[in-house]
């Protein structure tokens, strides 16, 4: 990649890591205050439509705005563009507001269907936890268009961290808003922090909308329904991906008290390897690739997208190597306090070892997206989603009678597998990217470096269980990030000398 997109890279990075800590405290907070218990799976099947909203925003919004938001800004200039958005803005909020009614009326319908292994009390409380949260939905949706702006304009340090404003407020709210019932103020939290979301990033919007003469008269029919023909594609294409989300959590409803639970908080823990790695790096490269791309510029941007690959992996293999090894200490230091026991612990620990397996192959599909999306094959976002979406259900049906909960986890990690490949072979047949034999020697040598640095931390881990989990945490991943950082500089260096380049 460009020395500008590392630079980049960096900044969301570091606005990524901070909204994992703090995203870390609001899981901690909620493990405290409910556990792995069946309030703890009640409350999350509740969240489970506004997380729906959250997850899939982001990436219904930015793929479909950001490249006609740069292109007019390209061609006819800012007013011109902040007309667009503008009106992007209008449509965008109408919409929210519509489909935040129509949740309202339909949610106590599907949340039953959500839930069937509760209890027709345990629905319904269900139900009561989940309007609270309902204006969060709109909330969120506008501050994501606006952290999408900001993207273009290169503040990706701001853009990213309204996550850390929700996480935030969440906390407070959930420690200190005058409500008896903990589940109800981890309700009322989700839509108090989304609103603080919102408004962090108002005044960037106050300000650019009256700083650009803003012509009423100007047409933009054409890109509006550009944009909005894609978004449509994007929701059908993400609605098939996220309905496996939906079918999990159902399933893991009959499959054992706290299986929800469980389920959530060992998938938030393979999540953050995602956001630090293949998310970071992608939503870096996205403003730059999407004006290499519309300038037709593929050598430069299948030099970047290739070099985003390499950088993701060398980020996420290790990562993921190393929460496998250390799951049950991370899962005891960062969770078991309150109502959090050691069962619980063991319930969070196991299915970690799949989803980290899952989440690298997720990590590599992300700026692999990034392609679908500049090209505004929306189709294919619904295709790819929908052959993953049904190997996962398939999987589902075989796997958890033998294995419970953990059959969902081992069915996530081989559906985003496959996900993976087939974009890797669509990329390269639409625009012939393709992985060069430096790049295949850079694999190689971050594989071996990653299993020296994870062999190291095994023996060291075995060598060490009598302590505390903190300083197993601490001496394993140190050393290991050491290793491992070792062994890739002594290989470069090795094949400099060797190659004589």
């Amino acid at each position: 990649m460009q020395r500008d997109n590392y630079r980049a890279s960096l900044f969301v990075g570091l606005g990524f890591l901070a909204a994992t800590l703090t995203g870390f405290m609001r899981q901690v907070f909620i493990a405290r205050f409910l556990g792995a218990s069946r309030v703890a799976d009640i409350y999350l099947v509740a969240f489970a439509v506004p997380e729906f909203f959250f997850i899939a925003l982001p990436i219904i919004i930015s793929p479909a705005f950001l490249p006609i938001f740069t292109k007019i800004r390209q061609e006819e200039g800012e007013a011109k563009a902040w007309l667009f958005a503008k009106r992007v803005f209008l449509i965008l909020g109408v919409a929210l507001f519509l489909l935040t009614i129509l949740a309202a009326l339909l949610t106590p319908f599907f949340l039953k269907w959500l839930s069937p292994g509760f209890s027709a009390a345990e629905q319904e409380q269900a139900i009561s936890l989940f309007y609270p949260m309902l204006p969060g939905i709109l909330f969120m949706g506008l501050a994501t268009l606006l952290a999408t702006i900001l993207l273009v304009y290169r503040r990706f340090f701001r853009s990213v961290i309204i996550t850390s404003v929700y996480n935030l407020v969440f906390i407070i709210s959930l420690g200190f808003l005058p409500i008896s019932q903990v589940e109800l103020r981890a309700s009322w939290a989700v839509t108090i922090g989304a609103g603080a979301a919102l408004l962090c990033l108002l005044p960037f919007w106050w300000t650019q909308t009256h700083t650009h003469v803003i012509s009423t008269t100007s047409e933009l029919k054409a890109q509006i329904i550009q944009w909005g023909y894609f978004t449509s594609q994007l929701i059908v294409g993400y609605g098939v991906h996220h309905a496996i989300i939906f079918i999990d959590r159902a399933m893991a409803t009959s499959l054992g008290t706290g299986g929800v639970a469980a389920l959530s908080y060992s998938n938030q823990l393979t999540q953050v390897i995602i956001t630090l790695s293949g998310l970071a790096i992608s939503t870096a490269l996205f403003p730059s690739l999407a004006e290499q791309v519309a300038g037709g510029d593929f050598q430069t941007a299948g030099k970047e997208l290739t070099g985003a690959l390499i950088l993701v992996f060398k980020i996420a293999l290790p990562a993921c190597a190393g929460l496998v090894l250390l799951r049950t200490p991370i899962v005891q230091v960062l969770f078991e306090h309150g109502a959090f026991d050691a069962q619980a612990t063991s319930l969070v620990s196991a299915p970690i070892v799949w989803y980290s397996l899952a989440a690298l192959a997720d990590s590599l599909c992300q700026p692999l997206w990034r392609i679908v999306y500049i090209n505004r094959s929306g189709w294919m976002v619904v295709g790819i989603n929908g052959v993953q979406t049904t190997i996962r259900v398939i999987l589902n049906l075989l796997l958890t009678p033998w294995l419970g909960y953990i059959g969902l986890a081992v069915s996530a990690a081989v559906g985003l597998a496959v996900q993976v490949v087939v974009l890797a072979w669509w990329t390269r047949s639409t625009y012939g990217f393709k992985l060069s034999i430096q790049n295949r020697r850079e694999i190689t040598r971050t594989i071996l470096a990653a299993f020296l640095a994870l062999s190291v931390s095994f023996l060291l881990y075995n060598a060490t269980k009598s302590i505390s989990s903190i300083l197993i945490i601490l001496i394993c991943s140190i050393t290991g990030a050491l290793v491992y950082f070792l062994s890739l500089y002594l290989s470069h260096n090795f094949r400099r000398s060797f190659y004589g380049s």
